[in-house]
């Protein structure tokens, strides 16, 4: 394809290509494909969230348009931009309950599984090229958890893993390389994705700006001295076991204090239960404070591209949440809900305010904690592949991976920024915005033509042909100035219409509309 001009038509198009129409159409809520809990949390959300605004005296946008709530519920829920198929089933149904329909579907759908288990393994599995086999293993551990399972009996699995590595995948993350993961480290993990709080700040002396002691955080790596990796020089046959017969002056400083607490509580000892065990029953139990409060701001943070906690893992007293009431119901809520995730997941995205336009209002436009209008997130490295899947041809990649691996993973890999990246700021460079626009991982150039084709089938005009293009990557269709804008390109450069629908195609995958969550 003709490179300078696929720049030329993006540049025409605009670095954004947002183009959206809001119009009030608040969600029904009436309907019976919600029940009544459901129900219920949405309004109580959206009361949360509107007293705050009046308070504030900021205004509300209006309500998403069907275009903009249909990609971004399959974005967040599934991981991936609707098909054209998807998209244009939704438009066409005219009930007045569809969203929460489409919520309850996607739910149910075993994709909602794939996309929490690629969010959890980016939370706890390091980015190292040596370990993929292992964590795909993992991923696949937890797909198939988050599809059956609540999440307090996952913690505890996670939490409790024993086992070999190739045989029992949930072991994967508590290992680096041959070795396991130190009390230290394995602390620093469990305290930040499961308690929601940065206790390795009160590692070395008291936490400086809270109440965290030092005896909190040794009292609880102490549950952690345990399990041992055994058979070292065995990769793929070591184990991970606890050992009653460790001391705990395994923990590696003699000065450091060893007795076992529970965070903030009591001390605990030992009646032959294993460690883990004891504290992953404290952690699940239904009145711990920390862990149902770190689910839900975890979800509100994916949803809404910020924790009502921020950041999601500093959540302590001199934190305070942006709506404190909200945050207790939705922990109460997640506890009743026996620690479903779902249900959570369900009220969030039936509450008006998750269904509110990205596009600001008069008056709300600096608005970024109050949730006047749905703030913009960058797609994630599992999202963008899986898009660009959705987006390209349906033959799929043609290429594996720069090493001969599966190209999925080599793809996210290069995209993944180091630790957990703010979803809100674009913090992608030169290297992936050459690798977008130059790539030939989903078609070569001898098979242009023939992919065009797939795409635009038997469109009898130029304009239904260009329709097909923006239902498959914006899942929208153009408006009549991009209209406008693509009749002057196409009367320009007159030629072959395959090349010419092909550099429109890359200018769409490359504009900012396709790269955001919006």
């Amino acid at each position: 394809m003709n490179v300078l001009r696929s720049l030329i038509l993006l540049a025409v198009l605009g670095p954004s290509c947002f183009v959206v129409v809001a119009t009030e159409r608040l969600p029904d809520r009436s309907s019976a494909t919600l029940d009544d809990t459901a129900t219920a949390l949405a309004q109580r959300i959206d009361e949360h969230i509107d007293a705050r605004l009046q308070a504030e005296h900021v205004a509300k946008s209006p309500a998403a348009t069907d275009e903009e709530f249909v990609r971004r519920a399959y974005l967040d829920l599934h991981g991936v931009v609707p098909t054209v198929e998807q998209a244009s089933s939704f438009f066409a149904d005219r009930s007045r309950d569809k969203r929460a329909t489409l919520i309850d579907k996607l739910l149910a759908d075993p994709r909602f599984a794939a996309h929490l288990a690629d969010l959890w393994d980016d939370y706890l599995m390091p980015a190292a090229d040596d370990l993929r086999s292992q964590r795909q293993l993992f991923r696949a551990w937890l797909e198939a958890a988050f599809q059956t399972k609540p999440w307090d009996q996952i913690a505890v699995e996670l939490i409790t893993a024993a086992g070999q590595r190739d045989k029992d995948p949930v072991v994967s993350y508590l290992l680096k390389g041959r070795e396991t993961l130190t009390p230290a480290e394995t602390t620093d993990l469990v305290s930040q994705y499961f308690l929601g709080v940065r206790l390795n700040c009160a590692q070395c002396h008291d936490h400086p700006f809270t109440d965290w002691k030092r005896s909190d955080y040794w009292g609880m790596a102490a549950f952690f001295t345990q399990f041992q990796y055994t058979d070292r020089r065995l990769q793929k046959s070591g184990k991970i076991l606890d050992d009653p017969n460790v001391a705990l002056d395994k923990l590696d400083e003699s000065s450091r204090l060893r007795t076992l607490k529970f965070p903030k509580g009591d001390e605990w000892s030992s009646d032959g239960t294993p460690h883990r065990q004891a504290f992953a029953r404290w952690l699940t139990a239904r009145d711990n404070p920390y862990f149902a409060r770190a689910a839900v701001n975890r979800i509100w943070a994916q949803l809404f591209g910020r924790g009502l906690v921020e950041p999601v893992d500093d959540m302590h007293e001199g934190n305070e949440p942006s709506h404190p009431e909200l945050l207790a119901d939705l922990s109460a809520a997640l506890v009743a809900a026996d620690y479903d995730l779902r249900a959570i997941y369900r009220a969030v995205c039936s509450s008006a305010v998750y269904q509110r336009t990205s596009m600001p209002s008069d008056g709300n436009e600096r608005d970024a904690l109050l949730l006047s209008h749905m703030r913009m997130k960058l797609l994630t490295p599992e999202q963008l592949y899986e898009s660009l899947s959705v987006a390209l041809p349906p033959s799929g990649p043609v290429k594996g991976g720069r090493r001969g691996g599966d190209p999925r993973d080599e793809f996210v890999g290069f995209f993944r920024s180091e630790g957990e990246a703010d979803p809100t700021a674009y913090t992608r460079g030169i290297p992936q915005t050459l690798r977008m626009m130059n790539s030939d991982q989903w078609w070569s150039p001898r098979q242009e033509s023939a992919a065009i084709r797939g795409i635009v089938g038997d469109a009898a005009t130029e304009e239904q042909a260009v329709d097909r293009l923006y239902l498959r990557v914006l899942s929208r269709r153009p408006t009549e100035q991009e209209r406008g804008v693509l009749q002057e390109f196409f009367r320009a450069h007159p030629g072959s219409r395959d090349e010419a629908y092909a550099e429109l195609l890359w200018s769409l995958v490359n504009c900012g509309e396709f790269s955001t969550n919006h």
